[in-house]
């Protein structure tokens, strides 16, 4: 695992991207992406702790407006950051440049909102992208958040084995389109957001 280096920097709003430097995928430095990381961050506000699974050069954080306890988000081409501050309020941040597979979780369960923004998921090694692992993500979280293009073949095969495990129900649901000079015409464009909580019994 890459290893993060220790700042006292403060996550702020001015930090907001796009960030060109480094960006390997041209359609993400769209400014008009960035609107799905604040619709998520709504929907998450009333989350302890919010965990991240592919936040490429883009992470989250610097949207959350609520004041969480901590802050992991995890992707191989994530620029590595450890910080103390989010919008001067304490906060233990971790950009993580790693697979979610290789990371330790110690979080208690239905205190954290699991996002993904973007559903892409790859596996690690012979192990399946939609694992266990993943699945215990989603089923302990207290809301989760998925973004992925609309007729994406890997986010069409692996988001039913998520979302039709009866452990969460889905309460909101936004088609959205971008249509920027960057991402115009592109695939990418049309995409849906969508919001799980935990199914009652």
């Amino acid at each position: 695992m890459t290893e993060a280096k220790t700042t006292p920097l403060n996550i702020t709003r001015e930090m907001i991207g796009p960030h060109p430097d480094g960006h390997d995928i041209p359609h993400l430095l769209s400014p008009v992406l960035l609107g799905r990381h604040a619709l998520a961050a709504h929907f998450l506000r009333h989350c302890e702790h919010i965990v991240e699974l592919g936040g490429h050069k883009e992470p989250i954080t610097p949207f959350l407006m609520h004041e969480p306890k901590s802050v992991l988000s995890m992707d191989p081409k994530m620029d590595p950051l450890e910080a103390e501050l989010l919008h001067g309020k304490p906060c233990r941040i971790r950009h993580v440049a790693s697979k979610f597979q290789v990371v330790d979780f110690d979080l208690e369960p239905f205190t954290y909102g699991f996002l993904i923004l973007g559903y892409s998921v790859k596996g690690h090694g012979e192990e399946r992208p939609d694992s266990e692992l993943l699945f215990q993500l989603v089923d302990n979280a207290k809301c989760v958040v998925i973004d992925h293009v609309i007729d994406f073949e890997r986010s069409e095969t692996q988001l039913p084995n998520v979302l039709n495990r009866g452990t969460m129900r889905e309460v909101c649901r936004i088609d959205l389109t971008f249509d920027d000079e960057i991402i115009h015409g592109l695939p990418y464009a049309k995409r849906r957001l969508l919001v799980l909580e935990p199914a009652t019994t």
